[in-house]
């Protein structure tokens, strides 16, 4: 599964490179994006470093994706007939190379599927012990107030920004 995420992520910058509309551009970015929290997830095991990525990159695409619509004029995105058969032929390989190592997983014995289940489970309680260090008393004033500082600085952001001004404003 790894290396298959990997292969789409080699893929996806392939496109990249050809692209030149700017919202085809974040698509491929958001695609990279959950390709790379993907992988993290597999390596780490631990879902937290994975998620907080997610969340800041989600954060600053919505950024940009507001910039760009506002900026940008309403363009049609067109693809050229290569690029729709470079796409089939990523697509069509992908599927191929998950076809082979899912039939090279379908081979293994019962014995090992078990024997990987309580691996898992084992991994499953050590993530469960580090989410617990991850909000022990010690460090629960400091979340709290982070918390409550950032409610309060979003609050503060959307009294200064003035809607008839800048980009967004509304043509009458």
């Amino acid at each position: 599964m790894k290396l298959l995420i990997m292969n789409l992520m080699l893929m996806s910058n392939l496109i990249f490179i050809s692209l030149n509309h700017p919202m085809s551009m974040g698509f491929i970015i958001m695609i990279q994006l959950i390709l790379s929290t993907l992988l993290m997830n597999f390596y780490t095991q631990l879902s937290w470093f994975s998620l907080i990525l997610f969340l800041i990159f989600i954060g600053g695409m919505m950024i940009l994706f507001t910039y760009m619509c506002s900026i940008s004029s309403n363009n049609i995105i067109l693809l050229s007939p290569k690029m729709i058969l470079m796409i089939y032929s990523f697509i069509l390989m992908n599927l191929l190379m998950m076809m082979l190592l899912n039939w090279n997983q379908y081979l293994m014995n019962n014995w090992m599927n078990l024997n990987n289940y309580f691996m898992n489970l084992n991994i499953q309680q050590n993530s469960m012990n580090y989410l617990m260090k991850m909000f022990n008393n010690y460090s629960m004033n400091l979340m709290f107030f982070l918390i409550i500082y950032l409610f309060i600085l979003m609050i503060m952001v959307n009294k200064i920004t003035n809607l008839n001004m800048g980009p967004l404003r509304k043509n009458n």
